[in-house]
């Protein structure tokens, strides 16, 4: 008969690399949807104001132009789009999944005196810039802008 001598502390870091893991497939399954759903996340922004205009630029990476919706209503700039995974390459295939996927819709208040109507909307390099000129007149309610 073989005696084992019991190891509490290897016990103990067993069961925490065990927990560490059905933690770490949980949230991956999440951040790109493991049961068939989008996921969703945000986009960083900056916002800024120079003398004639603002300025907000967006960091979308892995998206094409016709794949984001910019628009001004009212007061507010909304940005919509998706991140999809790359096709041809199936879930159970991957190894770490740490960039985020899905859908994503950030809106922001604008001040007064954004002429929407000028807006313009420039994406190169995976960086989303819109630049929005200043006016003390009112415009249209609603404006849909494209990116080139």
């Amino acid at each position: 008969m073989t005696v084992v001598q019991y190891d509490p502390l290897k016990e103990l870091l067993a069961l925490k690399d065990r927990m560490n893991k059905i933690i770490e497939n949980a949230m991956s399954r999440s951040q790109y949807g493991g049961s068939g759903d989008a996921g969703t996340w945000s986009p960083a922004v900056d916002i800024y104001e120079t003398p004639d205009r603002f300025v907000l630029a967006a960091e979308l990476p892995g998206l094409s132009p016709g794949e984001i919706d910019v628009r001004i209503s009212g007061n507010t700039l909304t940005l919509r789009g998706e991140r999809k995974l790359e096709k041809g390459i199936q879930q159970e295939n991957y190894h770490r999944i740490e960039r985020s996927y899905g859908a994503f819709s950030r809106s922001f208040p604008l001040p007064a005196g954004v002429k929407a109507s000028e807006a313009r909307a420039d994406y190169k390099l995976g960086i989303l810039h819109i630049e929005m000129p200043k006016s003390l007149e009112s415009g249209p309610d609603h404006v849909h802008i494209p990116v080139s």
